[in-house]
């Protein structure tokens, strides 16, 4: 009995380390300097109070940009889940840019993916969306994490005879 207990620990244990292994979000120590929790569109209220502060955002990409001294990448801001990833939501939270003094190859960084990042809030830009001024607060990455699409995993069910191809 006391083997059976030994191995059941030791299948719970892998299978704890096994599940913590597939949370690729961002890094722990990133995420222990976060010291404001509201949205963009906060910040735009009044941007100076909030200069220096470390944010967890994250969002889909809009545009990524490639300067002499910088890369930037203007995100549309959606909550985060448990897992750091970006939630498509409805409810509008701003935009920001996030501004890398290394180079970011925009290949990696395409229009539509979602992106999480932990990040100081440096400055706020002005901008336009198509005529109505806006600003931008601008994150300098402390940590980045670009998110691969979602496989879809739900099963395929087949009943039938007869010969065919599975596409």
């Amino acid at each position: 009995m006391a083997k059976w207990t030994h191995v059941g620990t030791m299948l719970v244990l892998l299978c704890l380390f096994g599940a913590m292994g597939c949370a690729h979000g961002l890094k722990q120590d990133a995420k222990a300097m976060v010291d404001f929790e509201g949205t963009s569109l906060e910040v735009q209220q009044s941007p100076d109070e909030f200069i220096g502060r470390v944010v967890e955002w994250g969002g889909r990409i809009i545009e990524t940009r490639v300067e002499a001294d910088a890369t930037e990448i203007l995100v549309l801001q959606y909550p985060l889940g448990y897992d750091d990833r970006p939630s498509p939501s409805d409810e509008y939270r701003g935009r920001f840019v996030i501004r890398s003094a290394e180079f970011l190859d925009p290949a990696l960084l395409e229009k539509e993916k979602l992106v999480s990042v932990v990040g100081e809030l440096t400055e706020v830009v002005p901008a336009l969306i198509g005529e109505k001024k806006v600003l931008y607060p601008v994150l300098r990455p402390l940590d980045l994490k670009v998110w691969e699409p979602v496989k879809d995993n739900e099963p395929r069910i087949h009943f039938g005879i007869g010969i065919g191809t599975w596409l």
